[in-house]
């Protein structure tokens, strides 16, 4: 199974489904057993760094469970113990304080120490990580390593999810040996983080320093969650992947283990982890009778949030013809400058700009497009293109023409996607620059940029919608739930935009001009009365 884990986590979440498809004999239950042997049998390569030895990993255990709230925090993050590692646990739950939660966290490490769990705790690491961080250059895998989110959800996932040579999670193990020592407020809280496992939700409501509504995503499940700081950044419609804790009144509140996804890649996460579901053989979701299987997620969402989030893919840009830009220069020595001239102003391809410059224009699409463009100063001629394909059609075309004159100098290529990989990998990015538009006059002109557009848009074919236009989509069963999907995407973007002080686009309009009834207003008419 730990196998079977590294390989799913090592893909994007796009390849996920098409690589189970051979496994789903596996149950998710075999050789939890095995975790320690497994990863510790594992090439050297494959070790997260940091934990490369248990001497290294022996140490790190010791110092969380000796650290103070205020301390720094043993993992080298430079933040205080209680605002990383320590913060497991987020927020005060009817069970106990956050101190005591904190304070419990420090005792079940220390007990994962004495238990001689350092190699252990090296394993269930690593089964979290996968290779992930050994294929991506150090200076982006050092920064995830410092990331907060990144030595929260380590700690998490081996005190809450990991199972251990006898089937036990650390926090299973800790209740069945000091059960007896355990206050009732401790017992309490111990037996409920034990059932917990990071799920997938979808917010639904946002009340400002009161909480969020959740959707289950996987039971369809409504979930009311405590909390204040989160929803100033919270949005509407955000897509999470977090850990809750259920409390006795049925409300919950988020454990720290917490990762927040692009609403676009929501249908995906949602298909893809109820494909690795299906390795244990239920046929409903069923949360306690899947608890061990649902332990095993974590991963998942690591990988996901890596894929996605820390790390997603550059696009593939592309011009009218398809070609992948890729900005071309080609430089010509000219021997006749005059009649070069004069060539270029007799080719039908070409326009002039002016006295030394020439627009290779052609209509695609009912418009005219600029091909290429031709440079002309003193002795020296220039022809820039935005890909290898016309790069090698205008040079055909000007050597054809013009060649008796032109002396080939040089081509290069700057390749805009292998340009942005390489300042992330270096962990670099663009200077900001500085907006000649007041904010005033940047919000009325991005409004009246989406007002043209998303007007247009209700009936142009649109590529996520089948090719169908989201007029016709919206009257289709099968297209309905995906054009939902986008509008909420939409209004969640906004959302964010808000918070970021800019004044959001309202797409209340769209709702009913697509005929759709807006998610949530049923709960909420609910929920009133």
């Amino acid at each position: 199974m730990c196998e079977l884990l590294d390989l799913v986590r090592r893909l994007s979440v796009c390849e996920m489904c098409e690589w189970l498809a051979p496994h789903r004999s596996v149950s998710a239950t075999q050789g939890r057993k095995d975790i320690v042997e497994w990863v510790l049998a594992r090439p050297s390569t494959l070790r997260r760094p940091g934990y490369s030895t248990p001497n290294a990993t022996r140490v790190k255990l010791h110092c969380m469970s000796q650290a103070g709230r205020n301390d720094a925090c043993p993992c080298g993050s430079g933040k205080k113990f209680k605002r990383c590692c320590g913060a497991v646990v987020a927020a005060p739950s009817h069970f106990m304080s956050q101190a005591d939660q904190q304070a419990l966290t420090r005792k079940l490490v220390a007990f994962l120490e004495a238990e001689g769990g350092a190699e252990y705790f090296e394993a269930a690491s690593q089964v979290l990580f996968g290779g992930l961080l050994e294929e991506r250059p150090s200076a982006v895998a050092s920064n995830v390593l410092r990331h907060e989110n990144t030595q929260v959800n380590v700690t998490a996932f081996v005190l809450f999810d990991a199972y251990w040579h006898d089937e036990e999670t650390i926090v299973q193990r800790y209740i069945a040996r000091h059960r007896a020592r355990l206050s009732a407020a401790e017992l309490r809280y111990l037996e409920a983080v034990s059932d917990t496992y990071v799920g997938l939700y979808e917010i639904t409501e946002v009340v400002l320093d009161e909480g969020v509504r959740l959707l289950d995503l996987l039971s369809g499940e409504t979930i009311w969650v405590r909390e204040r700081k989160a929803t100033h950044s919270c949005a509407r419609w955000d897509l999470l992947a977090a850990r809750l804790l259920r409390e006795p009144s049925g409300d919950a509140i988020f454990q720290a283990d917490l990762y927040a996804f692009p609403q676009h890649t929501k249908q995906n996460l949602v298909e893809n982890l109820r494909s690795f579901l299906k390795l244990s053989g239920k046929r409903r979701f069923d949360a306690e009778a899947m608890l061990p299987d649902l332990k095993l997620v974590a991963p998942l969402f690591f990988g996901a949030w890596w894929h996605l989030v820390v790390s997603p893919p550059l696009p593939t840009l592309t011009n009218f013809d398809g070609h992948v830009i890729a900005m071309t220069t080609t430089s010509y020595d000219v021997t006749d400058v005059q009649a070069v001239e004069q060539g270029l102003n007799a080719m039908s391809e070409f326009e002039a700009d002016g006295d030394s410059s020439w627009t290779w224009l052609r209509k695609i699409d009912g418009q005219r497009r600029v091909v290429a463009h031709v440079d002309l100063q003193g002795a020296r001629l220039t022809l820039e293109t935005n890909s290898a394909e016309r790069a090698k059609t205008a040079k055909a075309l000007l050597e054809g023409r013009l060649g008796a004159h032109l002396r080939y100098r040089s081509d290069s290529v700057a390749d805009a996607r292998a340009q942005v990989q390489r300042m992330r990998n270096e962990g670099l990015s663009p200077a900001p620059q500085p907006d000649p538009l007041s904010a005033h006059e940047q919000d009325r002109v991005r409004h009246e940029y989406l007002e043209q557009h998303y007007r247009a848009w209700v009936d142009q074919p649109v590529p996520a919608l089948s090719h169908r236009t989201p007029r016709h989509a919206a009257k289709l069963k099968t297209q309905r739930h995906k054009v939902v999907d986008l509008i909420k995407g939409m209004e969640n973007s906004e959302a964010h935009a808000a918070q970021r002080g800019e004044k959001p686009y309202d797409f209340s309009w769209l709702w009913t001009e697509l005929g759709l009834e807006p998610p949530g207003r049923a709960d909420e008419r609910t929920s009133e009365s």
